[in-house]
């Protein structure tokens, strides 16, 4: 028994000095002092800047920020450290380790071993299966964006299953069904829920694969038990995460994935995103190939060619410079598919493909069915719009999928099936519990699909397609040449048949030592590393493609990558305690660097306010409605000029953080509202709901130059106003109308307030000198928080009594 231990705990230990060296090797440029520079992170500190200095000065964490949209809540921007034991459960691989780079991948790689060692798979075939996994391109795709919280959704996912395994393949239901609440548990905590919404699809279908092979096998009474185990885990693992959960779940039904009042526009999804939003990121479903062929639609939008492709030749045989060339063809829109753009494609390797198709044939397990049926349903529902009728059934009917953007993402589903499969069919083989011939009629049928496929398009790829790409009419319009979209279209075939011919070489070189394998050329041992080292390079090399070393700058760099421009300095020298900024120069409503130093109209979030889109799109898409602008006190516009550099332009119609109204119009909906909003002068009249009707009583429509009120204090979540009213005044705030947790008072007694101009606040102040305030307080919130943190020191226990168990049981037996 000590011996087995020993053995056990010493091949677990190369394994985890194996993904170490690995994670390092890739990261190198982090050993030097270098940190990625990802778009999204520089979005995040944007967005949280305003969030961490009012932390950092007062030691408290806002939960409302106006720093963006003219105000949301910051939930899901920059909250306190939650009180949930999952949440620091993961941090014990993320925090040793450079957080946004390596310590992904690590976890990905652990999370797969521990997944294959629970399903008894060899210590070298999980370590081959675990990088597979963990180097799928999509993940280093977003790594390179700087989608953190989903890249460690996607890492922590094989936890998940294991569980699931453990507590369903054997008696183990204590160790299993723990193991499923803290991989279940950690997986939530990373706050990625759509990743953990595809994870509980592809979960319910192995349970019902589970429910199907108990009826066969007579075994419904463990079935029974393991389903209750599962489900007393899953419980365990939301309860710590019940705080984070019930925060999303409360704004979700304010933000765009909640519903809409307005009704005129038939084709708006009332309840959930906007059905063309949605599925704006929809796989082509000829693009599924690049699951096998990384550069079937020419890699990405932004690829960087080399001195030997027909764009750099054709841009030097037209007399460009060879610097000027180099420099043009860094970035080049060289993808042709179906999505608006992309960073890249979703690669599983051609090797794994391969074997994938292997299992098909060589497994006869029940996993086989569940990992293909997870496979097919991911593919079918990463097309979106190109499959509709199938993915509207779900949009429209499956509860929660209409919340979700960017369907192609589920291809991460896919991505971990055809791996698992792959490397149990990887093991099939080498167990060879099959006869020499079936063996080898499988090779010659997954290898004969896989490597025909690569060879048909490496042979006849350049005739079959006419490459052209949704991006290359404007790049004409643009004044681009023809010539250069020629040289373009000459340089996507050649990468589509450069990497199908690489996928058959890759699928035939494997595909032989397997087949030597079963002739007893060779032992297990040379196949193992000759696969292993097969799959490391060829995701290693395609992998280079999306994130390499010159992605990482040093650190300084970063730090100072938020430097206030001239225009900025400019407008910071204005003190006043709050105003807005409109940079009309970029894309206002999709950037943060403007949150970054002042409080912006636009800003950069995947769940805005619905109202406040919806403002957006009736006053901004088809010409910019001066009066909305002037309500959001919007002192400051940042636009371009003649000569393209951006210039500030001062506002003098900004109405300030509050003024007095003189008329106010009842609007009998919602697309009333809206619509009277485009048509009143923001100055002096305001539209009113008619259910605030009744908060609107007893004032004075006089016109009253003496009266002022004006803003004397300013947090993120507090705001005081002193006022003189000579009558009762209709008050207008500039200040974003939210249904909850907004409390307002006049001399410290509660005071309603309502909803005016679709989106702002609006008040009653009664004659004569007055302190307004409000302040956020999401109370609702404290149970809660309470139930995480007594769920997580329960959790605690459990996990540290198991282990105490565990290690007496180990001392008793040696």
């Amino acid at each position: 028994m000590k011996n087995k231990f020993g053995k056990k705990a010493l091949y677990h230990a190369m394994a985890i000095a194996i993904f170490l060296a690995i994670s390092f090797a890739y990261f190198n440029p982090v050993l030097q002092n270098k940190e990625l520079v990802q778009s999204d992170m520089v979005n995040v500190e944007g967005m949280a800047k305003e969030l961490k200095d009012h932390q950092e000065k007062t030691g408290e964490f806002a939960q409302w920020t106006n720093s963006m949209f003219g105000g949301m809540p910051a939930y899901q921007i920059y909250s306190a450290p939650p009180s949930n034991i999952y949440f620091y459960l993961g941090q014990t691989v993320q925090k040793p380790f450079p957080y946004m780079s390596l310590a992904i991948i690590l976890m990905s790689l652990i999370s797969f071993y521990i997944l294959l060692s629970i399903m008894g798979v060899s210590p070298w075939l999980s370590i081959i299966g675990a990088f597979a996994f963990a180097f799928c391109s999509y993940n280093f795709i977003i790594i390179e964006a700087g989608h953190i919280t989903k890249a460690y959704a996607i890492a922590t996912l094989p936890l998940v299953v294991a569980g699931f395994v453990s507590v369903f393949s054997n008696k183990k239901l204590l160790a299993g069904g723990l193991l499923l609440a803290v991989g279940l548990g950690i997986n939530i905590a990373q706050s990625h829920f759509q990743i953990t919404y595809y994870l509980f699809m592809a979960m319910a279908l192995y349970v019902l694969i589970e429910f199907i092979y108990s009826i066969k096998e007579k075994t419904l009474p463990h079935f029974g038990k393991s389903l209750a185990v599962a489900f007393v885990a899953t419980i365990l693992a939301v309860l710590p995460n019940l705080h984070e959960l019930y925060k999303t779940y409360d704004y979700g039904k304010e933000s765009m994935r909640g519903p809409s009042e307005l009704t005129l526009d038939n084709s708006r999804n009332t309840e959930g995103l906007d059905k063309d939003y949605a599925f704006s990121w929809s796989y082509g479903k000829m693009e599924t190939f690049t699951l096998l062929i990384p550069g079937f639609y020419g890699n990405s939008s932004h690829y960087e060619l080399s001195k030997n492709s027909n764009l750099y030749k054709e841009l030097v045989s037209k007399g460009v410079p060879e610097g000027n060339a180099r420099e043009s063809i860094q970035a080049v829109p060289a993808y042709w598919g179906a999505q608006p753009f992309t960073s890249g494609p979703v690669y599983v390797g051609a090797i794994m493909v391969f074997l994938f198709a292997l299992g098909l044939v060589i497994v006869k397990n029940k996993y086989k069915w569940w990992l293909l049926s997870i496979t097919i349903l991911g593919i079918l529902l990463s097309w979106g719009k190109n499959l509709p009728g199938f993915n509207y059934l779900f949009f429209d009917f499956f509860p929660g999928y209409n919340k979700f953007r960017t369907v192609s993402m589920i291809l991460v589903i896919p991505s971990f099936s055809i791996v698992l499969l792959g490397i149990l069919a990887l093991k099939e083989f080498v167990e060879q519990k099959l006869s020499k011939d079936e063996l080898k009629k499988a090779l010659i049928i997954s290898a004969g699909f896989t490597a025909g496929i690569s060879a048909l398009f490496a042979l006849f790829g350049g005739g079959m397609f006419d490459f052209i790409g949704s991006s290359d009419q404007t790049m004409l319009a643009n004044g681009f040449p023809q010539w250069y979209l020629d040289a373009l279209v000459a340089d996507r075939i050649s990468m589509l048949r450069g990497d199908a011919f690489r996928s058959f070489a890759l699928i035939m070189l494997s595909a032989g030592g397997l087949w030597l394998y079963n002739l007893k050329k060779v032992n297990m041992k040379t196949l193992l590393i000759s696969i292993s080292v097969l799959v490391f390079m060829d995701l290693w090399i395609v992998n280079k493609r999306y994130l390499n070393d010159d992605d990482f700058v040093p650190k300084r760099k970063i730090v100072n990558s938020n430097r206030p421009s001239e225009n900025d300095l400019m407008i910071l020298e204005d003190k006043d305690l709050s105003y807005r900024v409109f940079n009309i120069a970029g894309n206002p409503f999709n950037d943060s660097r403007t949150s970054y130093f002042h409080k912006s109209i636009g800003g950069y979030h995947g769940a805005k306010l619905r109202r406040y889109q919806e403002v957006v799109e009736s006053q901004f898409s088809q010409g910019i409605n001066v009066q909305v602008l002037n309500m959001l006190n919007t002192r400051y516009f940042i636009a371009p000029s003649q000569d393209g550099r951006p210039i500030v332009q001062r506002n003098v119609s900004a109405l300030g953080n509050a003024w007095f109204v003189d008329t106010l119009l009842i609007a009998k909906n919602a697309d009333e509202e809206l619509q009277k909003l485009g048509q009143i002068n923001t100055s002096t009249t305001a539209v009113v709901d008619q259910r605030f009707e009744k908060l609107t009583k007893d004032w004075s429509q006089a016109k009253d130059s003496l009266s002022y009120i004006k803003l004397v204090e300013y947090k993120p979540d507090y705001l005081k106003y002193e006022v003189d009213a000579h009558q009762n005044k209709v008050v207008v705030f500039s200040e974003i109308y939210y249904p909850k947790y907004w409390k307002s008072t006049i001399d410290g007694q509660d005071a309603a307030h309502f909803r005016a101009n679709y989106i702002l606040r609006s008040m009653i102040v009664p004659q004569g000198k007055h302190i307004v305030e409000f302040k956020f307080e999401p109370d609702a919130w404290n149970l809660a928080e309470r139930i995480s943190f007594w769920s997580s020191v329960i959790i605690g226990l459990l996990i540290f009594s198991y282990l105490v168990y565990r290690l007496k049981f180990i001392v008793k037996k040696e």
